[in-house]
């Protein structure tokens, strides 16, 4: 019950964190039966919450041990079906606490649950594809082993990738591969356990970096999400909904990264001089490439509108604007890294914003039930607007900006993107 509760509480926070989410080959993960799912490690808790919201199945989260520093965070972990587990750096005394962690695992498995792990062990906002650890690939087969191999046990791949690791109304990807069935691997095992997890380790690895947006250069990485976001604001994305069922963005973005990977020293020089001029020049100007991309001006229907729905705005914020600037100060202040960042302030404003929900509505029931109704429409109305306005805003002084920039600078910067 608190685990739906938490998800639902999840997944309004995040449809209005994340401006699309793309996502496919969900059809892969067994409806039934065990499972093990692996994915890649770019935000911390995002990715778990991410999968638990798109996961048909209630699943468990093997969590890195160093974030369950207290009873309190550990309670609320416990809440999400996260289980802590520990790297060789914590030391002898962490590894033993890992002993529990995965006899559960065990045991989830064993009665036809799914395990959700991240064999980078470590997050990082980075698009790279770190080594994996062996240790959730050795759980597979210690469980199948205990029954076996009565049941076989599929370990599915997913591939995660953000547009940014901490902005708002950006895009994530989510897509997963076909299984690795243990009972390829089972022969293997018997012969040479050792080889046996090394070689599964290296097919997972291979399947999830075909999911992901990977540079393998690390002095590559910011040149490569220059390119990236050239590329994402000369597309245009026309699908109604939240959820868009596509591999489209992921195939033109990794065709960017493997330009970027492939390009000899001389031709990535080249590119990093003409991608740094441009994005420098920008800078300089207080612009977004976005702004040049969209060919302003501003249209005039919105322009109306931020002045004659400025009161609605206020209205807005007054009524719902506390909690996310409560939870943008938490970010802000306690967050000391980024891959952290987006899931304490997506977390923080959700609960915050339905405790904040209900002691309104309850000071309102004093003054009887229709007031109530009457505020919570208000609260709905104003709320959306608010979070509409607030975008055009930014748009408009990009627009204010644009203005006062001479035709040849303008044309100066568009000779720059062309050329990269």
């Amino acid at each position: 019950m608190l685990y739906s509760f938490a998800k639902i509480l999840m997944t309004t926070g995040l449809r209005f964190f994340y401006r699309h989410i793309h996502v496919t080959g969900l059809e892969n993960i067994p409806s039934k039966g065990p499972v093990i799912v692996i994915a890649n490690h770019n935000s911390s808790l995002m990715d778990a919450a991410l999968l638990g919201i798109l996961l048909k199945r209630k699943a468990y989260f093997f969590a890195r041990g160093d974030v369950f520093v207290n009873k309190f965070i550990k309670k609320i972990l416990w809440w999400f079906h996260m289980m802590p587990v520990h790297s060789y750096q914590g030391g002898r005394n962490t590894l033993s606490a890992n002993s529990n962690s995965f006899e559960a695992g065990r045991q989830i498995l064993s009665k036809g649950g799914i395990i959700v792990f991240f064999p980078e062990s470590t997050s990082h906002v980075e698009h790279q594809l770190l080594p994996f650890r062996k240790g959730v690939f050795r759980l597979a087969f210690d469980t199948a082993m205990a029954g076996n191999f009565f049941f076989d046990i599929p370990i599915v791949p997913i591939g995660i990738s953000y547009d940014h690791p901490v902005e708002c109304r950006k895009d994530v990807q989510v897509h997963a591969g076909r299984a690795l069935w243990l009972s390829d691997f089972k022969k293997e095992y018997e012969d040479n356990p050792a080889v046996a997890i090394l070689h599964v380790c290296r097919q997972a690895h291979q399947a999830i970096n075909k999911l992901v947006l990977h540079i393998a250069d690390y002095r590559r990485l910011s040149t490569a999400e220059q390119y990236l976001i050239v590329s994402r604001n000369n597309t245009t994305i026309n699908a109604p909904g939240w959820k868009i069922a596509s591999d489209e963005k992921l195939e033109r973005e990794k065709s960017i990264c493997k330009t970027i990977n492939n390009a000899p020293e001389d031709e990535f020089e080249n590119r990093q001089l003409r991608a740094g001029g441009y994005f420098n020049a920008l800078s300089a100007g207080g612009l977004t490439d976005k702004t040049i991309s969209a060919n302003l001006p501003f249209p005039f229907w919105k322009i109306i509108l931020l002045w004659i729905g400025f009161p609605v705005y206020l209205a807005g914020l007054l009524l719902n604007g506390l909690p996310v600037l409560a939870a943008r100060w938490i970010a802000d202040k306690k967050v000391y890294r980024k891959d952290f960042y987006s899931w304490i302030f997506v977390a923080s404003y959700s609960v915050m914003y339905f405790l904040w929900l209900l002691l309104v509505l309850t000071v309102s029931l004093l003054a009887g039930w229709q007031y109530a109704i009457i505020l919570l429409a208000l609260m709905v109305v104003t709320g959306l607007f608010a979070y509409a306005c607030k975008g055009w805003l930014k748009e408009y002084s990009q627009y204010r900006k644009w203005r006062t920039i001479s035709g040849n600078h303008i044309a100066e910067l568009k000779a720059m993107r062309n050329s990269m």
